[in-house]
């Protein structure tokens, strides 16, 4: 695909629910449930090469990671992607000189070039990499499988093509993003040698130096030493027992996807999470894991494998009184945040209260006038509630039979034919929107920045335009809110940016914007961040259209 150098437009920052959304869509279509994007800020820019159009994403560093097709929802990983995750991919093994000699120069892998036996999952239509024998585990392509090459054991004499190549290494695609990234074999062979160069006698006076001693054989060893089969589920069971019995993140109900990247791999022992991955495990795939602990008792499951949702955990589980909770790598992140940060990432936290006109049937619930509740405390007196009157549809677990009270709650009106169940999924928003007022208070740590306001917080808006002359500005607005004083920004625009600034009234608000000359998005997310304002919380919107070449 990329033989001769595409054409690339400027590429832009990502949104971060783009950025998430891309990165659960890689996890679900590769069932790689740990994979993470090795930097937060995320580019994505159109290329052009002589067959296809596509999309092409890359890290802060401007190093491609993923690309797909115009018209296909699939996401290539590049090698790159492959390096720093080496089991994103099944791998079918070539001789050294088909990648060095064919391949990199445009051609597909056939079969009779390919070193059986072949891994699972390398099927028809599936991404693969491919690596030479001399480097196993190294990708050095990728690909779509073009035949089942699974069970294949003899390739001699045969015909066709195993792997139609999209991507190698120093293809295209790398030379036009100068990528200087060194394979990992390469960079171990350079780290051995950088220091050999010719080869010396000892000096008259300097001893001999000695074959390493066994006592560092062994620690080599146990560095090189990988976790058994075993050692991973055991691990994996540890941490679903911790996300069921000791995890207050954990709402209910949940993807399959988000309870296993977001909650089970989060809740592991401190440790080298590459080691430990639903793939290294006995059970090989998500829904396998769960349909165990399911058959255990300690959750319920709800719809196909491909989509299993987490409707019920069982906190009173036997397996569950003996086991004590234990620091977690998730935790030691934080910890380890909150001491080299000197500034205290800002949090929005929404509050609710009751709605006046309800109270007679929000009293039912537990909860009086005066109560100002978070989203969990609302969930805590709905769930109570449910439990009490049996309001759980005996066939369906997942739906609500309503009463008298809940109907009044979660509908707006009620008359005879207003329907008397809900599924349960969706009582916490239906109750909050009817018979709640929501507010938000920006806090940092345990102090607040603002007062509360009813509503949803507003983003920061991060705006770049051209103005009249055809000059570019880039202005920022809502930042009042979040603790950010206009005067002190613009000072250090200015001096970041090297350009004028202005503050403005913005029309029928109480609040101002701040204004730059020039194109600064990267460098006033970089400032707000600094400011302890995460990057969730600030929208970009480049209204500047790239320049046509002309024709």
């Amino acid at each position: 695909m990329f033989k001769k150098d595409p054409y690339l437009n400027p590429a832009s920052n990502t949104k971060n629910s783009e950025r998430k959304r891309l990165q659960a869509s890689i996890r679900e279509q590769y069932e790689y449930e740990s994979y993470q994007f090795s930097s937060s800020e995320i580019k994505h820019g159109t290329f052009k090469t002589q067959s296809t159009i596509g999309t092409v994403y890359t890290d802060a560093n401007n190093i491609p990671l993923w690309f797909r097709g115009k018209h296909d929802q699939t996401y290539i990983p590049t090698v790159y992607s492959c390096w720093e995750h080496p089991d994103l991919l099944p791998v079918v093994h070539t001789h050294e000189h088909v990648v060095e000699s064919k391949l990199k120069g445009g051609a597909d892998l056939m079969l009779p070039g390919t070193a059986p036996p072949f891994p699972a999952g390398c099927q028809r239509g599936r991404v693969v990499g491919i690596a030479s024998t001399r480097s196993p585990g190294v990708v050095k392509a990728v690909g779509i499988c073009d035949m089942d090459l699974e069970g294949i054991t003899a390739v001699v004499g045969t015909t066709g093509v195993a792997v139609r190549v999209l991507h190698t290494e120093g293809d295209g695609l790398c030379r036009v993003f100068k990528v200087q990234l060194v394979a990992p074999e390469a960079r171990e062979v350079n780290n051995a040698t950088s220091d050999a160069g010719e080869p010396e006698l000892p000096a008259a006076d300097e001893p001999e130096r000695k074959p390493p001693t066994a006592a560092s054989e062994e620690g080599l060893a146990e560095q090189l030493e990988r976790l058994s089969v075993e050692d991973v589920d055991h691990l994996l069971t540890r941490a679903v027992y911790y996300t069921i019995k000791a995890d207050k993140r954990l709402e209910l109900p949940v993807t399959a996807s988000k309870f296993i990247a977001e909650h089970v791999l989060k809740n592991l022992p401190p440790m080298d999470l590459s080691q430990v991955t639903v793939k290294r495990s006995s059970w090989g795939k998500a829904a396998k894991l769960l349909k165990h602990f399911e058959a255990q008792g300690l959750l319920t499951l709800k719809g196909k494998p491909e989509s299993f949702t987490v409707v019920t955990v069982n906190r009173a589980h036997e397996a569950l009184q003996s086991f004590e909770p234990y620091r977690t790598v998730s935790e030691k992140a934080s910890s380890g945040s909150k001491k080299t940060s000197g500034t205290l990432s800002l949090e929005v936290v929404y509050q609710y209260a009751p709605n006046r006109t309800l109270l007679p049937q929000l009293k039912n619930l537990g909860i009086s006038g005066g109560d100002i509740l978070s989203a969990k405390g609302v969930r805590d007196h709905l769930e109570q509630y449910v439990d009490t009157k049996k309001c759980t549809d005996p066939r369906d677990k997942s739906k609500l039979l309503l009463d008298d009270t809940l109907v009044q709650l979660l509908h707006k009106n009620v008359t005879a034919s207003t329907p008397r169940t809900l599924p349960r999924a969706q009582a916490l928003a239906a109750l909050l929107a009817r018979s709640f007022s929501e507010y938000f208070v920006v806090m940092r740590g345990e102090t607040p920045l603002s007062k509360p306001h009813k509503g949803r917080a507003p983003p920061i808006k991060v705006t770049t335009e051209r103005k009249i002359y055809k000059k570019v500005v880039t202005k920022v607005a809502n930042i009042e809110i979040y603790g950010v004083d206009p005067e002190e920004l613009a000072a250090e625009l200015r001096v970041r940016c090297s350009g004028s600034t202005t503050i403005t009234d913005i029309p029928n608000t109480k609040a101002v914007e701040v204004q730059v000359q020039g194109p600064h998005e990267a460098t006033i997310v970089g400032i707000l961040n600094k400011h302890g304002i995460p990057s969730k919380y600030i929208n970009l919107d480049c209204k500047v259209q790239p320049k046509k070449k002309k024709k």
